[in-house]
């Protein structure tokens, strides 16, 4: 807050809010954290953040905890588990003022696809499903929806970065309330790498 920040977008995954065991903190700086599992010092960072008057937004970052997936889903973690975790989240800090919203998943790529008609992959129907369960749980907050990468139709040839793929929207709009919606495309700057559209 000191350095002029007003938000932060925060990850989690379903093991944080299990509430297991943590690891690789530094407890010499942060005493406060010791013997608390996950999901409590995930509780305890939420309500330091909100008494600081920062704006949180959480974001479902890794399905298996593990490595950025392509698909919302994995073996084991089922779309059921993942709209499950989302409710959870929308449901328990329902009363923090600073809660602001949901990235729904973070980058979703490879066989990701948008508006084919494939359930399996395509992740606008996803989105609406997760916006639909998450919204009836909690209707203050706003849904942060991602691109995809590459996409068979209504999409451009340029390289996209995981989830910052927009443009098949223009063909199969999200069904989810205007405003309760926050298009969120995935992207990153030069320092990153060194796209073509960064010297035009």
């Amino acid at each position: 807050r000191g350095q002029g920040f007003n938000a932060i977008r925060l990850p989690f995954c379903p093991d944080t809010l299990q509430n297991v065991a943590p690891s690789s903190l530094n407890y010499a700086e942060n005493p406060e954290l010791q013997g608390l599992g996950s999901l409590e010092i995930l509780d305890t960072i939420v309500a330091e953040l909100d008494r600081n008057q920062i704006y949180v937004l959480f974001d479902h970052h890794r399905p298996d905890c593990d490595a950025i997936s392509e698909l919302w889903y994995l073996p084991g973690y089922s779309e059921a588990d993942w709209i499950a975790d989302l409710v959870f989240v929308a449901s328990r800090y329902a009363s923090t003022e600073h809660f602001v919203g949901i990235d729904l998943k973070n980058e979703p790529h490879g066989a990701a696809t948008w508006g084919t008609g494939n359930p399996a992959t395509d992740w606008d129907g996803a989105a609406k499903r997760a916006a639909d369960a998450v919204l009836a749980e909690n209707s203050d907050i706003l849904v942060f929806v991602e691109g995809i990468q590459e996409n068979p139709t209504c999409s451009s040839n340029i390289e996209h970065w995981w989830g910052g793929n927009l443009e098949p929207e223009s063909c199969a709009p999200l069904d989810i309330p205007a405003n309760k919606l926050v298009y969120s495309p995935h992207v990153y700057g030069p320092d990153v790498f060194g796209q073509p559209y960064f010297s035009a």
